[in-house]
């Protein structure tokens, strides 16, 4: 019981420090170095370790950062080409955060930060990226935070991403199908964020 209370605060103590700052650095084990799948590995066991159902959706958001950080080295190594299927690994891990229930008050506590954290790592990345299937992918996951109504996020924090939204929706980089699409996902992320209008 004392070593998974001990497991337990190392973990929240850990996870705290790697989603306290917006500026989330970059990964040197990236899907473009030849050891990758040596990080596949020692996440495999990570989780297959993991005591809880907690510290399994702890580490979970963890690998979600990872990912974050392996996106910005492969901008950094202008691999764009494998953001999209890295965004895929990403959002394969946060999915799973966001569908566990039951959701504690603590452990979403914990979740909020990081994931208004995400959004603004993924805007950013957004606007740096030139690669039209990475640019969608990052659009796409941005708009799936957003959609959920269980996400929980601050008022403010959704408000700006749709807010994002609308602003791509009337981007002339796009065509008017695209444009019509963004612009729906923009609604309703409006309407998550005020359900009587």
């Amino acid at each position: 019981m004392i070593k998974i209370i001990i497991i337990t605060f190392i973990t929240v103590i850990t996870v705290s420090q790697a989603f306290a700052a917006e500026d989330i650095g970059q990964s040197r084990l990236h899907p473009v170095h030849p050891f990758y799948f040596l990080k596949t590995v020692r996440e495999y066991f990570e989780l297959k370790f993991a005591g809880t159902p907690r510290i399994k959706i702890i580490r979970q958001l963890e690998f979600s950062q990872r990912r974050l950080r392996e996106v910005n080295a492969l901008m950094e190594k202008s691999r764009q080409d494998l953001i999209e299927p890295t965004m895929e690994r990403y959002w394969f891990h946060l999915d799973t955060v966001l569908s566990y229930r039951p959701r504690e008050e603590a452990l979403t506590l914990q979740i909020i930060p990081v994931l208004e954290t995400h959004l603004k790592v993924l805007e950013k990345i957004y606007y740096q990226v030139q690669n039209a299937r990475a640019k969608i992918s990052l659009r796409s996951k941005i708009n799936k935070i957003l959609e959920n109504s269980d996400t929980p996020l601050s008022p403010e924090v959704r408000m700006h991403g749709c807010n994002f939204l609308l602003k791509e929706a009337t981007s002339s980089g796009l065509n008017s199908t695209e444009q019509a699409v963004i612009l729906e996902r923009a609604k309703r992320c409006q309407k998550i964020l005020n359900p009587r209008s």
